[in-house]
């Protein structure tokens, strides 16, 4: 039996772990991390049992279209366990709302700094990545971009768009009450 392969492995594992580089036991480096300011919550809408439903979603304080952008990646698992689905065809909208930089230069404090940013502009321009035009849209997928965005404080109105150009729809979550969950008695 040969033991020079066996000898060689135990010398460079021995030579790797004594690589020169000293213990140093615990060292604190401060207290851990928090999150600060407001809570936000968003809502979403999807599909329950046939009909629009909102979802309650945390959010983040500065970003008004981040309902948009949950929205358009669509159900969690725990969601979908709850029996809601979404028509959405995915990721890909944008909307024209005034998001601050992540890197938190002028953090927005709540609605009515969204307010004052969207100013006498209270419409809402959300844009699908599909090359069908708005008005040809299933009605479903109007009525949860609609009401989503209508769920975001100081939005009134939303149009739909493709990005190319042309004007798009124009729409309400009003225009779609006949898809949305009753209210609770």
């Amino acid at each position: 039996m040969n033991r020079r392969p066996v000898t060689l492995v135990v010398a460079v594992l021995a030579f790797a772990c004594g690589c020169g580089v000293p213990t140093t036991g615990i060292t604190k480096v401060g207290p851990l991390p928090s999150a600060q300011g407001p809570a936000v919550n968003n809502t979403i809408y999807f599909i329950k049992d046939g009909r629009l439903a909102p979802v309650v979603r945390p959010g983040l304080s500065g970003a008004p279209s981040m309902p948009l952008w949950q929205l358009g990646y669509g159900v969690t698992d725990k969601e979908r366990k709850a029996g809601y689905t979404s028509t959405m065809p995915g990721v890909g909208i944008v909307a024209g709302l005034p998001d601050q930089p992540i890197d938190g230069v002028r953090p927005q404090s709540g609605s009515s700094e969204l307010a004052r940013a969207l100013g006498e502009a209270d419409t809402v321009t959300v844009v699908l990545a599909t090359t069908l035009r708005p008005e040809k849209w299933p009605r479903v997928w109007q009525a949860q971009i609609a009401c989503t965005a209508q769920a975001i404080p100081g939005v009134k109105e939303v149009e739909l768009n493709v990005g190319d150009g042309r004007p798009g729809t124009k729409v309400r979550c009003a225009d779609y009450r006949d898809l949305l969950v009753p209210p609770p008695n």
